[in-house]
């Protein structure tokens, strides 16, 4: 419509055709799409971006990888503007590395999409990307409840997809694949069927990408709790304000194995959250669980779950801090065990040198008896006065090993050592007049678990922060010994990636050797098989577990 009087458009524009025109500026400005959109721009290949790679840096890409550094770009300039977008890549010889998405505000300023620079992303790529995945899967699991894709390692950089069933929770955490997400749930919606979809981004890794956090139903209407079935088990969930996706599938395979460890035996399940091992464990024959949480909501679901297994009976639930409740249970603390072990090794110390003093008094005393009367020999009283003041402030030797291995009095019992040990501990305080400080010592505690889990929330998200990490992990493995009968079973997990697996197992056998205990290593694994892991991002590869034997 024009004006007559004017050969220009009106001034004011009817409000449909204003807002149409805003979103397709906005689409022109980006060269993404708006998520959840329903005017989607199709991309041109040829008419994207050119991101250009430093003299050398392409090296990583070409041996499989799908990062793409700031310090690795020359033209930073030419890009900027259009962040975040879609990018051809190139190398510094102009050859072709793919097509990435772009994002000014991230470390990690492109991800490669494709090693092929003439693909268009489009919902056709991202439904063949699923149906990849979803093969895979399908070979893995026979029901529907996995990760049908977990980020970099299934080709769709910041992308987590969880399938509970005709449910699906999905996390985008690259502002990049923030902007193709309309395109990506209609593939999930074709590929799938799913009766509802949650997009949950709400993570903090946002926050590094410079994208809102946001919770919302995409598709259908999500009216509460979603059943997840697991190693024959059922679980409740909520997706969307739950943790993370719901559920935490990479620990499936380690829930299975230590089901083996079970049967007949008392269970600790610390952060537990719905109860994920401390029921599985219920349901294949342990004889009693408990489950601590400080979560109030994971702690209703961890109630709801052992009903619906039919092991409430059997499962003892509470809502506490899992370090404060280490420390009750043991009556001691972290800092007090390690003063003690300081103090017991100087005990050791001092009666091994007491020792070697004692000998070489006997040679100078056999020395002293083989010298002539009357030249420089001693006396017989004077030798014995001499030992005498020494025995008066020499420490007396400690046998531990005959302590550990008692057997006669108590009929070798870790009960009756224990027993034993404490009132020796008691009688030792009335000697010492109170001046010594009352608080139980490790062997004074009575063990009441054969098999506890240590499976906590991340630790160190940053490789600086590994240092103050690893001291609260050694204190729960110290502290979760204590409480371990002889050959009991201690099973750790770290899914924070700063901590490997070497790191881990130096920690828990620190953590141990503290108790005074000695561990063996039964297992070391990671993820699920849903969980893949990318050759060359080994950052996917963020879960850590062991399983130990102590003793």
């Amino acid at each position: 419509m024009r004006c007559f009087h004017h050969n220009t458009l009106p001034c004011r524009l009817p409000p449909l055709l204003k807002r149409r025109r805003e979103e397709t500026a906005l689409l022109s400005r980006r060269c993404l799409q708006t998520a959840l959109s329903a005017h989607v721009r199709r991309d041109d290949p040829y008419r994207r971006p050119t991101l250009k790679l430093r003299p050398k840096c392409d090296r990583h890409l070409l041996r499989g990888s799908s990062w793409v550094w700031q310090s690795d770009i020359q033209n930073h300039g030419d890009l900027q503007r259009h962040s975040p977008c879609l990018v051809n890549v190139e190398s510094a010889d102009g050859e072709d590395r793919g097509v990435a998405t772009y994002n000014r505000n991230s470390s990690i300023a492109a991800r490669l999409l494709s090693h092929e620079r003439f693909v268009r992303i489009d919902e056709a790529f991202f439904f063949d990307v699923l149906q990849r995945a979803l093969k895979f899967r399908q070979r893995c699991f026979p029901e529907p409840f996995y990760r049908l894709i977990h980020a970099e390692a299934d080709g769709l950089p910041g992308v987590v997809i969880d399938r509970y069933g005709d449910e699906v929770s999905m996390m985008i955490n690259s502002a990049g694949m923030d902007g193709l997400s309309a395109s990506l749930i209609r593939a999930v919606d074709e590929c799938l069927k799913p009766r509802v979809i949650v997009l949950r981004n709400d993570s903090p890794v946002r926050k590094l990408e410079k994208l809102p956090l946001t919770k919302e139903v995409c598709k259908g209407q999500y009216a509460g709790a979603t059943e997840v079935r697991e190693n024959g088990c059922s679980f409740l969930v909520d997706l969307l304000e739950g943790q993370k996706t719901g559920w935490y599938f990479d620990q499936r395979d380690n829930r299975a194995l230590l089901t083996g460890y079970a049967e007949g035996r008392d269970v600790l399940d610390l952060f537990a959250y719905t109860g994920g091992f401390g029921i599985q464990a219920a349901a294949y024959g342990a004889s009693q669980v408990t489950c601590v949480d400080s979560s109030a909501p994971a702690v209703n679901f961890c109630k709801q779950n052992a009903a619906l297994n039919a092991v409430a009976s059997k499962v003892r639930v509470e809502k506490s801090c899992a370090f404060g409740w280490l420390e009750k249970a043991t009556g001691t603390s972290y800092h007090k065990l390690k003063e003690q072990r300081k103090e017991e090794r100087r005990k050791r110390a001092a009666a091994v040198s007491g020792a070697l003093w004692s000998s070489d008094d006997e040679e100078e005393q056999e020395e002293e008896e083989r010298k002539p009367e009357g030249k420089g020999r001693r006396s017989r009283e004077s030798s014995a006065f001499v030992d005498s003041e020494v025995s008066e402030i020499q420490e007396p030797k400690i046998d531990y090993e005959e302590r550990r291995n008692f057997s006669a009095n108590s009929g070798g019992t870790v009960q009756g050592i224990r027993k034993e040990s404490e009132e020796e501990s008691m009688e030792h305080q009335e000697i010492q007049g109170g001046e010594m400080e009352d608080f139980r010592t490790p062997e004074a505690v009575a063990p009441q678990f054969d098999l506890i889990v240590i499976d906590p929330p991340p630790m160190a998200r940053h490789v600086n922060l590994v240092y103050s990490a690893l001291p609260r992990l050694r204190r729960l493995v110290a502290e979760a010994s204590l409480l371990l009968r002889e050959d009991g079973v201690l099973f750790v997990s770290s899914c924070s990636r700063a901590i490997d697996a070497r790191t881990l197992l130096a920690c828990a056998q620190r953590g141990v050797a503290v108790a005074g205990r000695r561990c063996q290593l039964i297992a070391q694994s990671g993820a699920s098989p849903d969980h893949p892991v990318h050759p060359s991002i080994p950052e996917t590869s963020y879960l850590s577990a062991l399983t130990l034997r102590v003793f």
